[in-house]
């Protein structure tokens, strides 16, 4: 009897470097397989991680649906990124040291991953992970990704139907990140006792909060249909207060001011504040927030200062794409002082894509009667 498996939801086996043993898989089994004590980073040879999953019936053709997150830890840089995929092979072995990324595909020193997996019907898989009974969320490191068909390989089905449980500390966090209503005749996304999205109230990159714990989402395509109508994440969000003892500052150099966060894994629920003041015309401070990714409609960076008419502008920063990520920061131009209030709000999710900063940098004051170089200065680090 093999004893490479450790219980995990629903009683579904979850895998890690240590299996010494192939794992052979039935016709729609399922399994999760994850680096060691993930997301802490894994710092033993990946070759050597052994995690191999083998469809059982040789002669029966069937697609190996594989989803991972994967943490990436770069000293080099100070970064930590992430980034989930999801992919569908057509073969009857799969092995995690044939798909750990290379250094020199995306640079690392230290990596982690958590993966799910299932050998599915090559022409009509169920929609993704989609379960009978409720799956079991224990808390906010754990990202579902649901899906009304698989990997847009245009199968049809004719409803999509997801339970989820948590513990009574959490409440659900959903994200569409895709949906199409002339594809659906009904969406419906309940708890325990209410609808709380329909197919009209819908809206993709924006998250939905509910403090109950247990969810349902009931997807329903239009007839005929086959092409990709619905994706979501689901998560957990911790039911506690904002964390406001998360941030410090060091203003003892008045030419570089630091604003930093803790470190993982305390990165849930915090909101932080900051007043910097710009004394006078002969000071600016340059910002840059390249390096700072923050979950769209979820986490929040931004700034609030007066403008020349006398009224409070608010300006949301961060460094995702199509964003205006450097830019300087100037006093009033008849020489008095200038606040600019920052607030730094972090959701208790982590997030489906992007980051999470673990700290961020520094305002710098310049001259501004200097030609700038693009080095000047970094407002948010990871």
């Amino acid at each position: 009897m093999l004893t490479d498996c450790i219980p995990f939801i629903l009683g579904i086996c979850l895998y890690n470097c240590d299996t010494k043993n192939e794992i052979f898989m039935n016709l729609r089994a399922e399994a999760f397989f994850e680096t060691n004590n993930y997301s802490q980073p894994y710092k033993n040879d990946l070759d050597k991680c052994n995690i191999t999953f083998t469809f059982n019936d040789p002669d029966k053709e069937v697609q190996i649906i594989v989803i991972k997150t994967e943490l990436f830890y770069d000293e080099k840089s100070a970064l930590f990124l992430n980034r989930t995929t999801w992919d569908a092979y057509y073969t009857k072995t799969y092995s995690f040291k044939d798909h750990y990324p290379k250094k020199w595909e995306v640079p690392y020193t230290f990596y982690a991953q958590f993966g799910y997996i299932s050998f599915e019907p090559k022409e009509t898989p169920r929609c993704m992970v989609e379960t009978k009974t409720p799956m079991f969320i224990y808390n906010e490191l754990e990202i579902i990704f649901i899906q009304s068909d698989w990997m847009y390989l245009n199968i049809p089905s004719d409803s999509c139907h997801w339970k989820f449980e948590t513990n009574e500390t959490y409440g659900f966090k959903v994200m569409m990140k895709y949906y199409e209503p002339t594809l659906i005749s009904s969406l419906q996304i309940k708890n325990s006792t209410d609808i709380f999205i329909n197919k009209r109230s819908a809206k993709i990159q924006h998250p939905y909060y509910n403090s109950d714990n247990y969810l349902q989402i009931d997807v329903y395509k239009s007839e005929n249909v086959s092409l990709r109508a619905f994706e979501a994440t689901v998560t957990v969000v911790k039911k506690i207060k904002k964390q406001t003892n998360k941030c410090h500052v060091n203003d003892t150099d008045p030419n570089l001011i630091t604003w930093n966060i803790d470190t993982l894994p305390d990165l849930f629920n915090i909101y932080c504040s900051y007043t910097l003041i710009v004394p006078n015309t002969n000071v600016e401070y340059d910002v840059n927030v390249a390096n700072f990714p923050l979950e769209r409609n979820a986490d929040f960076l931004r700034y609030t200062y007066e403008d020349v008419d006398g009224l409070n502008t608010t300006v949301y920063v961060d460094g995702n794409i199509g964003n205006i990520t450097w830019f300087t920061l100037l006093g009033y131009q008849n020489g008095s002082e200038r606040r600019y209030f920052w607030e730094y709000e972090l959701d208790g999710s982590f997030p489906s894509f992007g980051n999470k900063g673990k700290g961020f940098g520094c305002f710098q004051k310049i001259d501004p009667w200097l030609s700038r170089g693009s080095d000047r200065v970094v407002l948010l680090q990871l």
